[in-house]
């Protein structure tokens, strides 16, 4: 069954979405539009996080999990704690 998500959350996810693909993208595969799907695994607990009022420093968390342990890489914290502030701040948030 397809996802349904009303306007705002169509645009939180549009938003995530692209923070994700041009600002975060640890692989560093934003230049190959193939494999744009890339990250869409983890919009869902994103969305849900910033839904639920999660603070910066959990969803710094997050990212930096899904760098190390899901991905596989040395991983930047401090470049997940600047994503996760952007998501924030830039979705009017925080």
């Amino acid at each position: 069954m397809a996802q349904r998500f009303n306007p705002n959350q169509f645009a939180l996810f549009k938003y995530i979405d692209d923070i994700l693909w041009t600002k975060w993208d640890p692989v560093g595969i934003n230049s190959i539009q193939a494999a744009r799907d890339e990250y869409y695994s983890y919009l869902f607990p994103l969305m849900n996080m910033v839904i639920n009022g999660e603070k910066e420093d959990k969803i710094a968390d997050y990212l930096y999990k899904c760098e190390t342990i899901d991905m596989g890489l040395i991983g930047n914290i401090r470049h997940c704690k600047a994503i996760a502030a952007l998501i924030l701040t830039g979705n009017g948030i925080k």
